[in-house]
């Protein structure tokens, strides 16, 4: 007896989607292109009218977490906070990234922006700070993937009022016989202030859903995606050139498109440059919000002279970069100089170009110079005569590269000496090779610089002027520099500080060749200046096992205790410097060591005590924000903290880590974030030697000159072969005890062993962890030292060192305190814990601060009982 066979059979699905793509601030010019899986699916060629957009791009998946759950702002709140429970973190994760995230359990995605991030490694909680602050959901396994941009922006078409296209590419990924293609619909929604519902949206979301106005958006009415369940990246590339804010018409729109010549291809135009900067300063929505009354008449002659070179850029801003950041890029594509008219307080823009008359120039020489400071000349080192610049080419939709070279210069300095420079904006091959031209016209020459003080003839002076410097004994017979900075003082004096550098059209040709295409980063804009936030230290064992492994740190430190490395790290002083050479002076002159990169860091924007339960920090002033990530370790003078929050205006910390305790620091401290970037030194030094350290950035232009660099200097005190100290020191149960308990009984203290050689994993130890090994050998001993009543600082030699063994607990008595040995006048004694082994101790320890016993009299009597 047979079975019964349906006559058909499913071998598969087709898959379509409603949905809406909101991809940026609207209205914009026109839509030139959607691809998908990086295949066009739709071009302006194909005929159909268009508007909007930028990509949506392709992901990341950072993991699924089972159980995650979104509670929204609060009435006074700005941030929803999401949940993760079971987390061991998310790598990666940075202020200001988006991400989306998939429930699975309700079927939908929310895209949100990070705005603060936590982690609990001890209860595997990760919290994050979101935006929108609106977002909430119930507990539930969530997917979460980064969203990145799409391809270059561009420009393009008619000003829209927003229309349908169509989609029919059903052959795109390969037809039914592999995954299908694209066909459908497409709504483009402009963003205008009067744009009304979307009936499709309308029709699934009910009659509230707004009309997004502002925002361009794209919506699918259930386009057919293929035969393949899993979604593929979308990409849109756009054009918003003559299209400003809230639609009204561009600035001066008869210079804002540019069109490079192609006979080939229509790529749209590029937008000035003028034109960018412009609507950056005067944007409402999100740019400064300058009024165009704040806009000096520099402007048009810049967008003049750029719409005459041809001169036109398209890039994509999005808000994990400021726009301060933004405007920096495109100053340095232009080679232009950005600044406010101290005597108008409107913004003006100097392009810096062969537009001078040396001899009309202002000169500037012994009789008008007051202070002609630190002048010097690239090293011959330093200089290159080959530039490669890599671009966006419009060709291939991916990063091209042109190469010039100083035949010249090849031949006097025997090799080909090259260097990369990136330029995001170009897309057309022939303004990138004007560019390595002239990037490698200032970097084959040994260009003069420095700063220079001037009487009141500089004060009209402007960034980007053109003067001439004239000193014979110093070699300067009228040589043509360029003014970078102004600093007019204090209004005491009359001295007028220029930073100078030598200008490049003054230097004569050069001769070229190249202009060969590559597929295939760095800025050129400023000269180097000095780091501000700077820590210099000697290396901890940690570092040393992580730089060189366990085996080798062991058996270097078994051949020389003593021995140490300097670690070395600073903030990144402009948004164009590349590395720091890192120089170090024994005594016999300055030599240059491995090289360190650059780290986020900021400033303590209030006091902090040493209370080891004092972890959520006031910050400001960030630098590299956006590059820090959570679990990591930085500096507060000398103390070591975990990063375990991140916000704009505070972190939460880990006090007191590896070989450090938690100290006091006073606002303005900096705040280094060291741990990406700073490595031991090749060098290695022994005890008590000191050695100054000079940090060198470079950029496009050089490095910073050495004498130009600040001086700081680590003193040498075996700081890998020593014990760590104890942590989590409590005395009565607080880490904070009552100033006056050994006046009415005794003080048990307590504290938490640590392992030196145990404690070198990526997950970092705090002061208040429990106790950890101890490192065999380690005993510990209990020291009190007297308070000087002037100074408020401890007094040396300890007024008293008791051996505790190898507890972790010991009773003090007010017979332990020698108290008819105290220096007169003092009052208040200091208690500490140390930790000893093999003849080295802890290399700090903190204290407790008391009243010392015995102490009688009315004043701190009742100091103690109304103050403290």
């Amino acid at each position: 007896m047979g079975s019964r066979r349906s006559s058909t059979q499913t071998v598969g699905y087709r898959y379509s989607l409603g949905a809406h793509l909101a991809l940026c601030h609207g209205p914009v010019d026109a839509i030139r292109e959607i691809r998908v899986d990086d295949r066009t699916a739709w071009s302006i060629q194909d005929g159909t009218e268009t508007e909007v957009v930028s990509g949506v791009g392709a992901t990341k998946t950072l993991g699924t977490f089972g159980s995650v759950i979104a509670f929204p702002a609060d009435e006074f709140g700005s941030t929803a906070q999401v949940t993760l429970y079971g987390s061991n973190g998310i790598a990666g994760i940075s202020i200001g990234q988006v991400l989306d995230l998939a429930l699975q359990t309700d079927a939908v995605t929310h895209r949100i922006t990070v705005r603060g991030i936590a982690h609990d490694e001890r209860e595997h909680l990760t919290w994050m700070q979101v935006e929108p602050k609106t977002l909430s959901f119930a507990a539930q396994p969530v997917t979460i993937t980064t969203v990145a941009s799409g391809g270059s922006t561009e420009a393009g078409g008619d000003p829209p009022v927003g229309t349908r296209i169509r989609i029919d590419k059903p052959d795109l990924f390969g037809g039914e016989s592999r995954e299908g293609g694209i066909v459908g619909d497409i709504d483009v929604l402009m963003g205008a202030l009067d744009q009304g519902q979307n009936d499709y949206l309308a029709a699934r979301a009910g009659a509230d859903v707004p009309g997004f106005r502002g925002l361009c958006s794209l919506v699918l009415r259930q386009v057919y995606l293929g035969l393949n369940p899993y979604l593929k990246p979308w990409a849109v590339r756009l054009t918003r050139v003559l299209t400003a804010e809230d639609g009204a018409a561009q600035w001066y729109p008869e210079t804002a498109e540019i069109f490079a010549v192609d006979p080939e291809t229509d790529w749209g135009p590029d937008m000035n440059p003028a034109h960018i900067i412009r609507e950056c300063l005067t944007n409402r929505s999100w740019g400064l919000g300058y009024g165009d009354a704040d806009i000096g008449p520099s402007f048009t002659g810049a967008a003049d002279q750029l719409y005459a070179e041809g001169f036109g850029l398209s890039l994509l801003w999005q808000s994990d970069a400021s726009l301060e950041e933004f405007l920096s890029d495109i100053l340095h594509h232009i080679d232009a100089q950005l600044y406010v008219d101290r005597r108008t307080g409107r913004w003006e823009i100097k392009l810096i170009r062969d537009d001078y008359d040396p001899e009309a120039l202002l000169v500037f020489d012994e009789t008008n110079v007051v202070d002609w400071g630190e002048l010097g000349r690239r090293e011959a080192a330093d200089l290159v005569n080959s530039v490669t610049v890599t671009f966006s080419d419009v060709r291939t939709d991916q990063p091209g590269s042109v190469s010039v070279t100083d035949t010249a210069r090849v031949q006097l300095m025997g090799q080909v000496i090259s260097t990369t420079v990136d330029y995001p904006g170009v897309r057309h091959e022939a303004l990138a090779v004007r560019l390595a031209e002239r990037d490698l016209r200032g970097l084959s020459a040994a260009i003069l610089s420095g700063e220079i003080t001037v009487n009141r003839q500089g004060a009209d002076l402007d960034p980007g002027s053109a003067i001439r410097l004239s000193n014979p004994r110093r070699g300067l017979e009228g040589t043509v520099m360029r003014v970078v900075e102004i600093d007019h003082g204090d209004g005491r004096d009359n001295g007028i500080r220029l930073r100078v550098v030598e200008d490049a059209f003054a230097l004569g040709e050069i001769a070229v060749v190249g202009g060969d295409t590559t597929t295939g980063s760095t800025s050129f804009i400023t000269s180097p200046v000095p780091l501000t936030r700077r820590m210099v230290q000697e290396a901890p064992y940690w570092l040393l096992v992580q730089e060189l492994g366990h085996t080798r740190a062991d058996a270097e430190l078994q051949a020389d205790p003593d021995a140490g490395a300097i670690m070395a790290a600073g903030e990144r002083p402009s948004s164009d410097a590349l590395s720091t050479q890192v120089w170090i002076d024994t005594g016999t002159g300055y030599t240059d060591d491995d090289p360190t990169g650059f780290v986020p860091t900021a400033i303590l924007d209030a006091a902090v005590s040493d209370d080891p339960e004092e972890t959520v920090l006031a910050v400001r002033d960030w630098t590299g924000l956006s590059e820090l990530v959570t679990g990591t370790l930085a500096a507060i003078g000398a103390e070591f903290v975990r990063i375990d929050g991140i916000s704009a205006t505070e972190i939460t910390v880990g006090r007191g880590c590896l070989d450090t305790v938690p100290l006091t620091h006073p606002a303005g401290t900096p705040v280094i974030c060291w741990q990406s970037a700073a490595r031991p030194s090749r060098a290695t030094f022994l005890a008590g030697e000191t050695v100054s350290v000079k940090l060198l950035p470079q950029t496009g232009l050089g490095t910073l000159p050495l004498v130009q660099a600040p001086t700081d200097s680590a003193t040498f005190n075996s700081r890998a072969i020593r014990p760590l100290p104890p942590g989590n020191l409590k005395g009565n149960g607080a880490f904070v005890p009552t100033p006056d308990v050994l006046r009415t009984g005794d003080l048990a203290l307590s504290w938490a062993h640590r392992d030196r050689l145990a404690q070198t994993s990526a997950v970092i130890d705090s002061y208040i962890a429990g106790s950890i090994g101890p490192e065999p050998g380690v005993t510990y001993e209990v020291e009190i030292r007297w308070i000087d009543p002037v100074t408020n600082l401890p007094v040396s030699p300890a007024a008293a060192v008791i051996d505790a063994g190898t507890a972790t607990s010991f009773v003090l008595t007010a017979a332990h305190v020698p108290v008819g040995d105290a220096p007169a006048g003092t009052f208040e004694i200091d208690v500490a814990v140390w930790a000893l082994r093999d003849g080295y101790r802890s290399r700090d320890a903190r204290a407790l601060r008391l009243l010392r016993p015995g102490v009688e009299g009315w004043g701190v009597s009742w100091g103690t009982s109304w103050g403290g």
